[in-house]
């Protein structure tokens, strides 16, 4: 009975061992991701924080460039929740740059589930914008308007009883003319 008892204690050990050594490799994935976490919001709040004193200051085409290069929906949103479309759009010369133009249609038309009525106001706004005499504009204006169709289309179709497809149809039909 004694080798029985030395084989279990043998096998406890090893067990606890094992236990004991995925623990802290558990522990050690779990802190690393929290980490992560917590590394990605402080940045998202230096960079929401940022844009705030770029707007502040009134330089609206830097805003919304450095939260379009930030390649995160929600800071460009914040920028669109945060200026009025005729802040932005209601004084000519628009103070927004062609390829920053070009970008905000491309990104808010990515998604249209959600935060509609607000991409709906920004990419109508923005579509009437575009200056087709610019070069950067024309090379690239033909595949960014036919992602947005096609993303509206889309929105059309999985939403069709949609209080704002009356919008959208409208922008639709602007992107055909």
């Amino acid at each position: 009975q004694s080798a029985t008892e030395q084989m279990a204690a043998t096998v406890a050990s090893s067990v606890r061992a094992e236990v004991q050594h995925q623990l802290h490799v558990a522990v050690g994935s779990l802190q690393e991701s929290i980490l992560a976490q917590v590394q990605r919001i402080v940045k998202g709040e230096a960079q929401q924080a940022h844009i705030l004193q770029l707007l502040q200051q009134g330089h609206l085409n830097q805003a919304f460039q450095q939260a379009l290069t930030a390649a995160d929906l929600n800071l460009v949103l914040y920028v669109c929740e945060t200026v009025d479309p005729a802040q932005v759009f209601g004084q000519p010369p628009c103070p927004l740059s062609q390829p920053v133009l070009l970008s905000l249609i491309q990104q808010l038309a990515s998604d249209l589930g959600t935060r509609t009525d607000l991409k709906l106001s920004y990419l109508e706004e923005a579509v009437m914008h575009l200056d087709h005499s610019d070069p950067i504009t024309r090379d690239h204006m033909g595949s960014v308007m036919a992602q947005v169709r096609q993303k509206l289309f889309q929105f059309l179709q999985a939403e069709p009883h949609n209080s704002l497809g009356k919008a959208a149809r409208r922008l639709s039909l602007m992107l055909h003319g």
